[in-house]
Order: C-alpha cells, then structure tokens, then sequence
C-alpha cells in the first residue's frame, strides 16, 4: 500500500472458455489511482486486516476503497471478475455453438 500511495495500480484481468467447436479468450486492464496517504491512513487500514488477503493489498469494494481517487476501466475487473466481458464471452460460444450445430 505504501508503494501505491498517490500512485497507479493496473490491473489485469483475463479468461477464456473453449467448446469442441468454439473457443473464446479475453484480457481487460484497470487503472486505479489513489490517494495521498498518511503513514497513520497506512498502519491504521493494515492493522484493519483487510489488506492481508487482497491481491494487491487493498479491496476496492471495502474499507480500501476510501484511498481511491479515480478508476480508467471496468470497476468490476478491480474488484476481481470483469462481468460484462465474461458475460459478453459465454453468450458469444453459446451463439456460435448453436450456429455450428445447427449448420
């Protein structure tokens, strides 16, 4: 938390989903700018414990989430699943599974 303290995050987020027919794969990138933090906003929010299991030491939809100034990309990536962009991928090997089958 400390090295991203009125810093850039990024965040990568990828997955992909494959049929015998159809095979579908996606990246999306999250920039997550925080605050200027005290070294008492720090030692206060590690000794919470919520940074102790977070990927990247803070959780956007928690307490963390206070040091954030400004998201560029999807919240959900962020936060850990990009929704939409799996939700947009499924449907796609849905429709182009069925399209295969029925020609």
């Amino acid at each position: 938390m400390l090295l991203r303290n009125r810093n850039l995050a990024f965040v990568l987020a990828g997955g992909g989903a494959e049929t015998e027919v159809v095979k579908e794969v996606f990246a999306d990138t999250a920039s997550v700018e925080f605050l200027e933090l005290s070294e008492v906003d720090i030692e206060c929010y590690v000794s919470s414990g919520e940074p102790m299991d977070k990927a990247g030491s803070y959780g956007i939809q928690g307490v963390g989430g206070n040091f954030v100034r400004k998201i560029d990309g999807d919240f959900f990536n962020v936060m850990g699943l990009p929704m939409s962009r799996v939700s947009m991928s499924l449907a796609k090997i849905a429709c182009d599974a069925s399209e295969k089958a029925n020609t």
